[in-house]
């Protein structure tokens, strides 16, 4: 559970709620005003320099060796001039693309050679109101700190907008603007321009203007950066594994000679205007696949900086989060008129509280979805929320609390950067997690039933309301705002009763199973990992660490999984698990198993794959016993719930109603199902499909699959105590069904085609293009086969990004990954994927092909080898001390039956890798079996 940082989402102040400045909170006898300043937290320093930057330090060691940089400015669209529109993102362009240190794009080739990744650990974004650059560097050697301060440094007052190099980032930019066009940003962008009706937001999208961005002047863009790149609008933080005075030292030296800008221009802060009433926005395309609806409440600023206002925001968060499970209960009704349907609040625009209901309706049922929400709404301003809704989310916002609290020391340093510059960028505070459970502790409890409603009475007002509509042409082309008002005006003037709810049971389970026991221990010293055989047949795979204080991860694997049921029986086995989960476990319901869980960190599930039974599950420590209950019930106790059958039917009909509209969607259905060489189960779903629904059968296949545990191997990573998770795996693993089966997977005979094959889809208007081209074959299985593959993988993704992006400026971000798999056959699929002007299409797949022989008959310069030996090193440094890749890790050389001591030796074979292995493999991968997918918008 993701603990609420400080106050995003908070909203009005309401002297009944907080009776103005008289509460106040208790802390070992001191009495805290809730007008009293929240405090700073004392673990970082916050400084500014004699020309106005301010900077942020935080020594962290998580992870170890590594420090997060970021570069805030204070200045994004909203201050673009009428010819600038889009410059403020086409200046975050130019950062990577030439300044006083970094010619061209030396700075990504910089970063690459110390290990660091483009895109993952090197990056930024431009919002409204900000720019942010993000910069990952080791620590563990000297330079690549102060080089990375350096650059931070660069990019506040060093771009250098070479002519060449703007005109040549164009296209880059233009390729990013056209990768978000389709037919759910068209409608968006149309609500969009009256949720912000009368403010400079609603003409001032951070994509900025097609014809702009291709004509825009130099100057035009050179302006945009000398005015609000100052240093009293920039803020620098730093966060690591380092010596916090020597950063403070190097930060003065770097940054206190950029000289402040005389007669500066002021940084207006823009307001959106409140309006009475409710404000409609309908808006459909044909290549919408989304019938949706929005309720949008918009409040003035809060403060956000005082005692009072943090309670207050508990206090939204109670609200939000007790609607959206209302909301949730609502849509697994089979009469609902919505999939789905989730309320939230928090910060907007300039500064500006919100309150919303999101919802994706079915088909047609627009005017019916609204009643639903409303009259939600409604009830809740009316009748308020119950005793019990209130108590679960006390509960459920304190174990979230709790088990942050606990991982205090083992925070990652990105999430305290992300906290700093947002303090920076729109004020938002950071007490530190010692404080914030403090005032958990003090506030939560204490919120009344009555506060609450009082609250939410005054959140969910009816001015600055807008209500916006949105989806398929066809399905909504004669809906009007007079249809959206007399649904308002119904649900105003109907009688509504209060929310009533059954009581939910205190125990998942009534009495324990009569458990098993673990008949053989095997210890796996060198990765300190335990194995035990169960009386049962199962075996159990335990790895304890330290890496994180209250995290354990769960999984599990059995071969078979749909592989071994006919194809008349696929589908109603594909969905068996989706649908066992909708019907609950054992006693509960989907809605009162959800009440049940909602005060606690844990969660398992099981699945039916291709070939396999999979299990995955999490908790913290206190809930351990939770997460095996899950698991035993899921094996079983499954329930056939005739309703959520139903339920799920219905969503899937409205999922897939539309689906045919979607450019995208009709391409990658095309692309998995010619890839599979049209083979039944690779079939894309329609509405066909669903006739093959079958509960009873899903229900028959799930039982089946999940009736021996025999053959299952469970692996749990992190931080568990072997002898006190022993009587856990021995009550509710060692006691799972056992019948000793004997069976494997079966191979059904799917194969990729042959030869050389492209199949283009014409499908929507926007005038963009997506191409993926994709390499089959035989894998040669080994550990080192893998790693040469993804290394000549790695070399492939510079290449792309220095051939089509850097120096053709014909793609935003293109993309080469591989996937192999070992079983039924060995076989790999190598994927360079990205899109581009239909117009250049054939041009940038013809420089991929050429890249790909230069690959097969030059050796590369050893610089990409480097390069690549370091990121490899850099990322098994860090991954390595991560939870989930230690039970992922595991459960890949088991299944695949490889010593799982090859986990830690695989990071050795970067040792041999040289130029003539990346011309190896690239020989052997890149071979004569080849799909090209092309998606080009319909002629006329």
């Amino acid at each position: 559970m993701m603990v609420r940082r400080i106050p995003r989402l908070t909203l009005l102040t309401i002297c009944t709620l907080l009776l103005c400045s008289s509460l106040s909170a208790q802390s070992g006898g001191e009495m805290l005003s809730l007008d009293a300043p929240l405090p700073i937290d004392p673990a970082v320093k916050v400084g500014k320099l004699s020309n106005g930057m301010t900077y942020y330090i935080r020594a962290n060691h998580k992870p170890e060796d590594r420090a997060e940089l970021r570069l805030a400015v204070r200045a994004g669209s909203i201050l673009e001039d009428e010819d600038q529109q889009g410059f403020a993102h086409f200046v975050e362009h130019m950062a990577f693309n030439g300044t006083e240190h970094f010619a061209k794009n030396d700075m990504i080739t910089f970063l690459e050679s110390i290990g660091m990744r483009f895109g993952a650990d090197l990056n930024a974004f431009t919002s409204f109101d900000q720019t942010v650059y993000m910069l990952q560097v080791p620590t563990d050697k000297e330079g690549p700190l102060g080089q990375g301060l350096m650059i931070l440094r660069d990019w506040a007052n060093g771009l250098k907008f070479d002519s060449k190099e703007i005109d040549a980032e164009r296209g880059v930019v233009i390729e990013e603007w056209r990768s978000r066009r389709g037919g759910e940003a068209r409608i968006g962008d149309e609500h969009f321009k009256v949720i912000y009706e009368g403010s400079r937001y609603a003409d001032r999208q951070p994509i900025g203007k097609k014809e702009i961005l291709e004509s825009g002047s130099h100057d035009a863009l050179k302006r945009f950066y000398k005015d609000w790149y100052r240093p009293e609008l920039m803020a620098v933080v730093a966060v690591g594994d380092f010596d916090p005075v020597e950063v403070e030292k190097m930060i003065k030296e770097q940054f206190s000679s950029i000289p402040r800008l005389a007669n500066s221009r002021t940084r207006t802060i823009y307001d959106v205007p409140m309006h009475k009433g409710t404000r409609y926005s309908l808006a459909f395309d044909p290549e919408s696949t989304n019938p949706a609806l929005q309720l949008v409440i918009m409040h003035d600023r809060p403060s956000r900086d005082r005692h009072g206002d943090y309670r207050r925001s508990l206090i939204e968060q109670m609200v939000s989060g007790m609607l959206s499970q209302r909301l949730d209960e609502l849509r697994r009704q089979p009469d609902a008129p919505f999939l789905y349907a989730f309320g939230g609040a928090g910060l907007g625009l300039g500064g500006y509280s919100q309150f919303y209901v999101n919802a994706r309706v079915k088909e047609g049922k627009y005017e019916e979805g609204l009643e639903t929400i409303l009259t939600e709404v409604e009830r809740i301003r009316r009748h308020g929320f119950t005793e019990p809704e209130l108590q679960r989310m006390k509960s459920s916002m304190m174990a979230g609390i709790e088990q942050y609290y606990s991982e205090r020391d083992k925070n990652e340093s990105t999430n305290y950067a992300r906290e700093y510059y947002s303090n920076f960028t729109s004020d938002e505070s950071f007490p530190g997690i010692e404080y914030e459970y403090k005032m958990y502790q003090w506030y939560v409890p204490n919120v009344s039933l009555g506060e609450i409603n009082e609250f939410a009475r005054q959140l969910l007002k009816e001015d600055n309301r807008v209500i916006t509509a949105g989806g398929p042409k066809k399905d909504g082309g004669d809906l009007t705002k007079g249809d959206l008002e007399k649904v308002v005006e119904e649900v105003m003037e109907s009688k509504i009763e209060p929310y009533t709810e059954e009581a939910v049971a205190s125990a998942l389970m009534e009495g324990k199973p009569k458990g098993g026991t673990i008949v053989s221990e095997k210890k796996i010293d060198e990765i300190g990992v335990v194995e035990w055989k169960l009386s049962n047949g199962a075996r159990v795979v335990l790895k304890p660490t330290n890496f994180k204080n209250d995290e354990i991860w769960m999984t599990g694997y059995s071969p078979g999984g749909t592989s071994l049921v006919s194809d008349a029986d696929f589908i109603p086995a594909s969905t068996a698990t989706t649908l066992m989960s909708q019907g609950g476990l054992g006693e509960f319901d989907r809605n009162s198993l959800n009440k049940f869980l909602s005060d606690k960190v844990a969660s398992a599930s099981v699945g039916i794959s291709d070939l396999y039974e999979v299990v995955n599950g999490n908790s913290s420590n206190k809930d351990i016993e939770t997460m095996f209950q899950l698991l035993y019930l899921s094996f079983t106790s499954p329930r056939k719930d005739q309703t959520a059958f139903e339920v799920y039917r219905g969503q899937l009909e409205g999922f897939m109603q539309n689906q045919g509209a979607n450019p995208d969607q009709v391409f990658s259905d095309t692309v998995d199902y010619v890839s599979a060489n049209y083979h039944f189960r690779a079939k894309p779903w329609t509405m066909e499909t669903l006739n093959k629904l079958d509960l009873n059968k899903s229900f028959a296949i799930y039982k089946d699959r999940f009736a021996d545990a025999s053959d299952f191997t469970f692996f749990i990573v992190g931080s568990i105590d072997l002898q006190k998770i022993k009587p856990l795996v021995e009550t509710y693993m060692a006691s799972l069904p056992s019948m000793n089966r004997k069976e494997t997977w079966k191979d059904i005979g799917m194969e990729t085609p042959k030869g050389m094959l492209k199949k283009v889809v014409k499908k929507g208007v926007e005038e963009k293009a997506r191409v993926q081209m994709t390499w089959t074959g035989a894998f040669d299985w080994s550990m080192e086969n893998r790693h040469k593959f993804q290394s000549m993988i790695e070399v492939l993704r510079m290449k792309l990004r220095e051939t089509l992006r850097e120096e053709k400026g014909g793609v935003y971000s293109p993309g080469a990954y591989g996937t192999y798999s070992q079983y039924p056959k060995p076989e790999y699929e190598l994927h360079v994927i990205f899109g581009c002007d239909p117009h250049r299409a054939d041009e940038l797949i013809a420089d991929v092909e050429a890249i790909v022989k230069s690959l097969q008959n030059e050796k590369v310069d050893a610089g990409y080898i480097d390069k690549v030996k370091e990121i490899q090193r850099r990322e098994r440094e860090t991954s390595l001390q991560e939870n989930r890749t230690w039970v992922n890790s595991l459960q890949f050389y088991y299944q695949n039956g490889e010593n799982p001591l090859n986990i830690l030796k695989y990071g050795e074979l970067s040792v041999n890798l040289n130029p003539a292995t990346i011309q190896e493999q690239a020989k052997k991968y890149f071979g004569a079996n080849r799909m090209t997918f092309v998606l080009l918008p319909e002629e006329g």
